[in-house]
C-alpha cells in the first residue's frame, strides 16, 4: 500500500535492480545517496555508530537491532533507521532487521493515512516539497503584512491622541473608522497566520514521515534483493 502512495509522487524511485549478476552491486550508501542526495541522506550515516565496528559479528548485530529497537520505543526514529542502515550495511539479509524495518514501514504507512496525506498532497498537486515551499512563501508574505498592519494601527492612534479639539471631531471619527477597519484587518490576518502556520507545521510532519518510508522502502528491497 504505501508503494502505491509514494512512487506516484516520488517520480521514478531508482531502486535496486538485478540487471547484471557479473556487476557489482551498489552499497546502500550509495543507493540512497542517489534517491535522496547528500545533504538529505547525510543524517542517515551517523559516523559515531559506523565507527563502531566493521565485520560481520553476530554479537554486534545483535546490539545494533537491540539500540534500533530501543530508539524506536523512545520515538527517535531517525537514530532507529542510522541503527539499521549500519546493521544491513554490514548484513544485508539480517532477518531481524528486515523485520523490523516490515513493521516501521506499516506504522509510517498507517500514520500517514491518518494525516490523510493523500488529500493534503491533492491541494497541492501531490508535490509536498512544493507545498512546503508555497506555505513558507505566503506565510512570510502574511508577516509582513500583519507588520505593516501594526504599524499603521500606531500611526492612527497616535493621530487620535493628538486630535482632542472640538474643531477635529470630523476627522477623529474617520480616524475611528480607519482604526476599526485596520483591527478587523490585524485579525482576520492573525487567523490566516495561524491556519498557515499549522499547515506549514502538517506539511512539515508528512515530508519527514514520506522520506523516513523511502528510506525504508531503499533498505528492505536492499536486503530481499537476490
Amino acid at each position: 500500500m504505501l508503494e502505491l502512495l509514494f512512487l506516484g509522487s516520488i517520480g521514478k524511485m531508482k531502486m535496486i535492480k538485478n540487471r547484471n549478476k557479473n556487476k557489482k552491486r551498489e552499497s546502500l550508501k550509495k543507493v540512497i545517496l542517489k534517491q535522496l542526495g547528500e545533504k538529505r541522506s547525510a543524517k542517515y550515516f551517523n559516523v559515531s555508530l559506523l565507527d563502531k565496528t566493521k565485520k560481520k559479528d553476530p554479537e554486534t548485530l545483535i546490539k545494533i537491532y537491540q539500540y534500533a529497537v530501543e530508539s524506536l520505543t523512545d520515538g527517535d526514529l531517525l537514530n532507529c533507521l542510522n541503527n539499521i542502515i549500519l546493521g544491513i550495511q554490514i548484513d544485508r539479509t539480517n532477518i531481524s532487521l528486515l523485520d523490523l524495518c516490515r513493521t516501521i514501514l506499516l506504522g509510517l504507512n498507517q500514520r500517514l493515512l491518518r494525516e490523510d496525506i493523500i488529500k493534503f498532497s491533492q491541494k497541492y498537486s501531490f508535490n509536498l516539497r512544493e507545498s512546503r515551499k508555497i506555505l513558507k512563501n505566503g506565510l512570510k508574505d502574511l508577516e509582513n503584512k500583519l507588520s505593516q498592519n501594526k504599524k499603521e494601527i500606531l500611526a492612527v492612534e497616535k493621530e487620535l491622541s493628538i486630535n482632542t479639539g472640538t474643531f477635529q471631531l470630523i476627522k477623529k471619527s474617520k480616524l475611528s473608522k480607519q482604526l476599526d477597519l485596520l483591527e478587523n484587518e490585524l485579525y482576520r490576518l492573525q487567523g490566516d497566520s495561524e491556519i498557515s502556520k499549522s499547515e506549514l507545521k502538517r506539511a512539515e510532519s508528512l515530508l519527514k514521515n514520506q522520506e523516513y518510508a523511502i528510506v525504508i522502502l531503499i533498505v528492505t528491497k536492499f536486503g530481499f534483493a537476490e
